[in-house]
């Protein structure tokens, strides 16, 4: 199936917004305030999260063309996207349908260096930071983070305690000992961004 992408946010306040709430209800005990360096910050655990949204190449200038309907159709079709009647943006699948890897892994791979190299000013600040990553590659399943599991642990070494993935319900904890998974059902994962979206209107509206 291919993978999508929300018209609605390309605002990191809204993803950001949407990391509290599902980490929150994960992790019972921890309170988190949005805020910067890391974007998430827990004061009274000493829990910091860097929350970032990793897309395909291209993907963000196709979302751009999204906000202009007179120029959308063409660009889009030009771009190798379709748009179909629910709003979602469906990424190319050429590559896909020829049984190669879906393009995802180099990109996430890179936007997770991205995020490495930034947080080492100011690690020391917290007893755990971590990184929620957000991509809308509904592909992504437990086979492919177990072939990138090795390299992303190469990568991080001594960087983040834990990395979640989220591919839109499909969440993927990565640690140094192991990696796991939590489905959240659709419907709840919707509410989650529903609420997501009124917390970043309030907070936009303070």
């Amino acid at each position: 199936m291919p993978s999508t992408v929300s018209k609605h946010h390309d605002d990191s306040l809204y993803y950001e917004c949407l990391a509290k709430i599902i980490l929150e209800k994960i992790f019972k005990n921890w309170s988190l305030r949005i805020s910067d360096r890391p974007d998430l910050q827990d004061k009274i655990n000493k829990v910091g999260i860097e929350v970032t949204q990793v897309l395909p190449d291209g993907c963000n200038q196709a979302i751009s063309l999204m906000k202009n309907e007179k120029r959308i159709e063409g660009k889009l079709k030009e771009q190798g996207y379709g748009l179909p009647l629910d709003g979602l943006l469906i990424h190319p699948t050429k590559e896909w349908e020829r049984g190669k890897p879906f393009p995802t892994y180099n990109y996430l791979l890179n936007g997770i260096q991205k995020k490495i190299d930034k947080i080492k000013s100011y690690k020391h600040n917290f007893d755990e930071i971590n990184l929620y990553v957000f991509t809308d590659n509904l592909d992504l399943d437990i086979d492919t983070i177990n072939v990138l599991f090795l390299k992303i642990l190469e990568m991080n070494k001594e960087a983040f305690n834990n990395i979640f993935i989220d591919a839109s319900y499909k969440i993927f904890h990565l640690k140094k000992e192991f990696f796991g998974s939590c489905f959240i059902d659709r419907d709840e994962y919707t509410s989650y961004q529903h609420d997501a979206i009124k917390m970043e209107e309030d907070i936009k509206n303070e």
